[in-house]
């Protein structure tokens, strides 16, 4: 008993908190991002808005300057609830 509590004391003196990021331009409710190296910047591909309907938009953040934007194109046909991912 006295090894879990010092591990629970521990975990918790070592514990990592949470920090918000900036704000984004978007309302999505649900979305997803995929980091991409050769740009070295984040895109979400639409999202599901908070009345369930789906934005095609896409859009960009950018971890050097800490800013989205939209990237000037949407999605052909929106889609939200997916993973995004890099194909190699």
């Amino acid at each position: 008993m006295k090894k879990i509590l010092f591990f629970f004391i521990l975990s918790l003196v070592f514990a990592q908190t949470w920090q918000y990021g900036p704000q984004t331009g978007f309302r999505f409710w649900r979305f997803d991002g995929e980091y991409f190296p050769l740009t070295r910047k984040v895109y979400f591909l639409g999202g599901r808005l908070a009345n369930n309907n789906t934005d095609g938009t896409i859009w960009c953040f950018n971890p050097e300057s800490l800013t989205y934007y939209p990237v000037g194109q949407s999605m052909i046909i929106p889609v939200s609830n997916y993973t995004i991912c890099i194909l190699r």
